[in-house]
């Protein structure tokens, strides 16, 4: 049997009944001691389980053939499981932004994550000389694969955390010219002008990385100086509200911020102040 540690850890990122049902039938399969195959039964299960698994991660063939890195395999029809983790690591983003806009090697994954495939690949063509019966080696082989499947993810995940985080950081000066460019409807409910001053970022984060488009939130701030009458009448009040700001970029220009895809909600809830507690006054 292989290492339970090693199985919590895969069952832990199992999202479904056939997943779980998918693991617990290759690992069955090892005790069937009566079957000369079953290191083959176990392996062709596990390299059916990341292959439904990977395609959870990456479900869209459309948006993974249009990525500039996508080359089709000669004899398969559609992604590759190679390729559904490249596109679960970095989406569409070519391998030129990721090299000169964000000093990150994609053969550095490629490098990483090859030997893993390869792990996964070794047992499932049954041979006369591949036939393996002794329990020690059954349990090597056990958990050589979950440990593979497992690398799989965890590098795909550390890789597109890495890329997120270095995105995330060039998007500060793009962020602050997409803000002073929109116009903000709520503030334009309860004041006829209003200036934005000092804008404070909170946190500006990717939402989603697909083969085309890259789209961000960006949470802060803003200071606003609202406007009110005019001559001696006039009157100016000094203000501080969050804002949440969703916007886009194509992945052939991943920091350049589209207008168009761009909205800006600025929360004025506290200058209409809380409404009051219809119970406040009961006995």
């Amino acid at each position: 049997m292989p290492n339970d540690d090693l199985v919590k850890r895969l069952e832990g990122r199992l999202q479904d009944d056939f997943s779980r049902n998918l693991l617990r039938g290759a690992i069955a399969a090892l005790d069937q001691e009566n079957v000369a195959t079953r290191a083959q039964h176990f392996s062709v299960s596990m390299r059916d389980l990341s292959d439904h698994m990977l395609k959870q991660l990456a479900p869209d063939d459309d948006a993974i053939k249009s990525c500039s890195w996508y080359e089709p395999h000669p004899k398969l029809e559609g992604p590759t499981r190679r390729q559904r983790a490249y596109f679960a690591s970095r989406g569409g983003l070519t391998d030129q932004f990721l090299k000169c806009g964000l000093k990150v090697d994609p053969k550095e994954f490629h490098t990483e994550i090859g030997p893993a495939f390869n792990e996964l690949n070794k047992r499932t063509h049954l041979k006369p000389d591949t036939v393996i019966s002794d329990p020690a080696e059954l349990e090597n082989l056990a958990n050589e694969t979950i440990s593979a499947l497992l690398e799989i993810f965890e590098v795909t995940e550390d890789v597109h955390r890495e890329v997120i985080s270095r995105i995330e950081g060039h998007l500060y000066d793009e962020a602050v010219k997409a803000f002073i460019d929109e116009t903000i409807d709520s503030l334009d409910l309860i004041a006829g002008h209003y200036e934005t001053g000092g804008i404070l970022y909170d946190e500006m984060r990717v939402l989603s990385i697909d083969g085309d488009i890259i789209r961000y939130e960006i949470t802060g701030s803003v200071d606003v100086t609202l406007h009110y009458g005019s001559g001696l009448d006039a009157a100016m009040i000094e203000e501080n509200f969050p804002f949440v700001c969703t916007t886009a970029a194509t992945i052939a220009e991943p920091l350049q911020l589209l207008s168009n895809q761009t909205e800006t909600k600025v929360d004025t809830s506290s200058w209409h102040g809380e409404p009051e507690d219809d119970d406040a006054s009961c006995p």
